[in-house]
């Protein structure tokens, strides 16, 4: 079971107003530094949550859920062995 932390906050590179940033949690719970996007745009974002995976998925190469309609898509691993927890 892979694990993985993310933290957002309200600011952001200029002309941008949120960031998230992601990490895996190894062992002994010390987190590593996956990455983070400093360019979203609240309005027209799905959330951290998907910030956070859409990270993780270029970054680790695990591919994202591929739901039915918009509902899912997106929005979710497709592995159900990964954990993704806000902080």
């Amino acid at each position: 079971m892979k694990t993985f932390i993310y933290m957002g906050s309200e600011r952001g590179a200029r002309g941008f107003n949120r960031t998230v940033m992601v990490y895996q949690l190894l062992g002994h719970n010390k987190p590593l530094y996956i990455g983070h996007n400093d360019k979203i745009n609240a309005a027209s974002t799905k959330g951290n949550y998907a910030e956070a995976c859409k990270i993780i998925s270029d970054k680790t190469g695990h591919r994202l859920s591929k739901g039915g309609g918009s509902i899912g898509h997106g929005y979710s691993m497709e592995s159900k062995h990964i954990n993704i927890y806000c902080v």
